[in-house]
């Protein structure tokens, strides 16, 4: 599986999918799916996400169209969600996809971090702040 998905923390208000170099759009859409049904069986009202992204990364092709596809709906428990792993060009897709989020009137709540214990950190301190 291209996309491993796992709570992050024993608290579960932390989610992490780990994707690794080649995946499809089919994959990403099947673990937003799952993510959500994981927030709707957990306990807490808030949890972040760590997508966490592994070796080089590859996006398949027609990537706007599916990054709104994927971005256009949000869970009501989603908080902070800190990307790790990306490059420019990812950053640059994912800004573009937020702005196209964010003009649906929809707010969403992003951040990068080079290493998963700066994501880690930067949703330590989101949760502490939003607490």
């Amino acid at each position: 599986m291209a996309i491993n998905i796992v709570w992050d923390n024993p608290e579960k208000t932390v989610l992490r999918y780990d994707i690794h170099e080649t995946w499809t759009w089919q994959e990403a859409e099947d673990a937003i799916n799952t993510i959500f049904t994981m927030m709707d069986n957990a306990p807490a009202n808030v949890i972040c996400t760590i997508p966490h992204f592994i070796g080089k990364i590859k996006l398949p092709v027609n990537g706007m169209a599916h990054f709104h596809k994927l971005t256009s709906r949000s869970h009501p428990k989603a908080g902070l969600t800190v990307i790790v792993g990306t490059n420019f060009i990812m950053r640059s897709a994912i800004a573009t996809a937020k702005r196209m989020y964010t003009m649906t009137g929809n707010e969403v709540d992003f951040d990068y971090a080079d290493t998963l214990e700066v994501a880690r950190r930067k949703i330590n301190h989101f949760m502490i702040q939003t607490a």
